[in-house]
């Protein structure tokens, strides 16, 4: 296995574990404002952490996160991009659907972690870094899953599909952020 696959595989596994606790909130049935609170709460410690670790350079939980699975650590270059602080846009964009409903909800999480992480690891593999190349293997896993945990297959392909569609615009916005807004909007058409 080649080392960038390897790294890949590494930093999408912290993906899906950074970006999937509203599955977990679903799963437990919790309010749609615990969900809200949390994920301020989230957002806050992380920035937090990021403060800490960029004006005191204390060693955070986000400096792990960084040092062992930004792109940065990979290529070498995490000192030029170590004084930064790192914003989650991934919980910003988790947040979004949280003010519509549980359905909206399950198609950003989903989209975001799994979709996102396999469009990354499909690039990698095939050392192809175009948009389409991931776009298709990634909507295609992401509707068999939620048609398989709703039964709705609309809202199972038109979510990922209109949510994926994000990454066309990675050079204006991270994706991160974008991809729950978008995967919201193609679960309420």
């Amino acid at each position: 296995m080649k080392p960038a696959f390897r790294f890949e595989l590494k930093r999408k596994l912290a993906h899906i574990a950074l970006t999937a606790y509203p599955l977990l909130f679903l799963y437990m049935g919790f309010s749609r404002i615990f969900d809200i609170e949390f994920s301020l709460a989230y957002l806050l410690l992380w920035l937090f952490s990021e403060i800490l670790r960029v004006k005191f350079r204390l060693n955070t939980p986000t400096a792990f996160f960084i040092k062992n699975v930004s792109r940065h650590a990979f290529k070498g270059d995490l000192r030029d991009s170590w004084g930064k602080i790192r914003f989650p846009f991934w919980i910003a964009g988790l947040m979004v659907p949280m003010l519509f409903g549980n359905m909206p909800m399950l198609a950003a999480s989903i989209t975001l972690s799994f979709g996102d992480s396999i469009s990354g690891i499909i690039k990698q593999a095939l050392n192809r870094f175009d948009f389409i190349t991931g776009y298709l293997p990634s909507v295609t896993i992401v509707a068999l899953i939620l048609y398989l945990l709703t039964g709705y297959p609309q809202f199972a392909v038109l979510s990922p599909a209109v949510g994926m569609l994000a990454e066309l615009f990675g050079k204006y916005a991270d994706d991160n952020l974008l991809i729950p807004i978008f995967a919201t909007f193609g679960s309420m058409i």
